[in-house]
This record gives C-alpha cells, structure tokens and sequence, in this order.
C-alpha cells in the first residue's frame, strides 16, 4: 500500500492552509483527496450525491457515511501516488472502513482553540469558481490583490454559508462528538499520530513540512 497521510483537526483548524504552502516548496508529487470539494462539486452540479450531501453540510452536520466511504476508499486504493486526505475519515465508522480495508495511514492533527476558528471562518472567502476554490480573508492575513477578486482565475469571492458562525458552532460540537473518537480507534491499530499546534502559523508550518519530508 502507497503511503496514506490523513490531516485530522477541527473544521477550520487550518490543514488546508498547512498543505497549500506545502505543496508549494515540494517537488513530489501527491494525490489529494479531499472529501469536503468531492461533495461541493457535487451539490454545485446538482447530482443525487450533491442534493442528499446538501441537506447534512447546510447544517453543519456531517455527511452520512454510507454516501461517502465506497468512493473515498476506492479512490485511495487506486492511487498510483502517495495520498493526503483531507477530511476522511471523520467518523469511526468511516475509520473503520479504511481499517478494514488494509489502510494503514499516517495522521497529522492539526490543533487549535474553539475562538480560533470561529474567528477564522467569519474572515474566510472562497472563489465562487468550483474549480479554483482558492481561499483568501477580510484580515491581513491573506487578502486578494483585489477586493472581491481572485487572484488566480478572476472570479469573484463569496462566502461559504458553512462559515456562518452558528453553523461552525455545531460542526465543532459534532466534532467533538463524532470525530475526535477517531484518534482512540486508529491508535488502537498501532496508526502513528503526531500532533501540531497550529495556533502559531510559522511553527506549524516549520513542523509540518519537517513531518512531511522525513
């Protein structure tokens, strides 16, 4: 099995952020798979998949995973490159599956507080184009050149209406309830688990790209 690397943490916890600027200073070449933009693209193109996946994200709850595990899981096993999953699994039973499936990954778990996040998400924009979907903020951090405009396609920013913070509020309660007990299950499988503080950006991502390359 090619390597598996899963970035675990909060929902807005910054593993997106890490892995941008890593990919960036990297020459190899990696597989991402990110179940959060497999299920936006398909609400945004309105399949079967997309409309039942809708009515959970809209909510801030999480996708059942019987709409998920089978196409992730596929999609890993037939990789010809080192993978890096960016929000699966999230549940036990999602877990379970890529356990049982012979899938034995690495997992880095990005942390930081509750406030952190919320305050990240009310600063949060995305490009409206499914196919970019680079992200930016309304701070200093990372703001388009442009107000209200991409940077690499032109395309004008939204917000995400998971951003909403009463929405944030219930995914880092369902967090807690539902996904945090994944760490429990893939350390009883003898799965390696390091852990960041990605509350200091420079550290982490130091700390990062330092796991990423041993």
């Amino acid at each position: 099995m090619q390597d598996v690397i899963v970035l675990f943490g909060k929902p807005g916890a910054g593993k997106g952020t890490r892995l941008s600027e890593f990919l960036e200073t990297t020459d190899r070449k990696y597989n991402i798979l990110s179940v959060g933009n497999m299920l936006r693209q398909a609400r945004a193109d309105n399949t079967e998949l997309g409309q039942k996946a809708a009515q959970y994200m809209d909510a801030g709850a999480l996708v059942p995973d019987d709409i998920i595990n089978g196409i992730v899981i596929e999609g890993i096993k037939a990789s010809a490159e080192p993978i890096i999953s960016d929000g699966f699994p999230r549940t036990v039973g999602q877990a379970q599956a890529m356990l049982d499936a012979g899938i034995l990954p690495i997992v880095i778990d990005f942390q930081v507080e509750d406030d952190v996040v919320i305050q990240r998400a009310r600063d949060r924009i995305v490009c409206e184009n499914k196919k970019c979907g680079e992200t930016y903020t309304t701070n200093d951090f990372k703001p388009p050149v442009v107000e209200g405009i991409c940077d690499k396609c032109g395309c004008h920013l939204v917000r995400r209406p998971d951003d909403d913070p009463e929405v944030v509020a219930n995914r880092l309660e369902v967090y807690r309830d539902q996904t945090l007990p994944v760490l429990e299950v893939m350390e009883s499988y003898g799965v390696k688990v390091y852990t960041i503080d990605n509350s200091d950006s420079k550290k982490a991502k130091a700390q990062f790209a330092e796991l990423m390359n041993g």
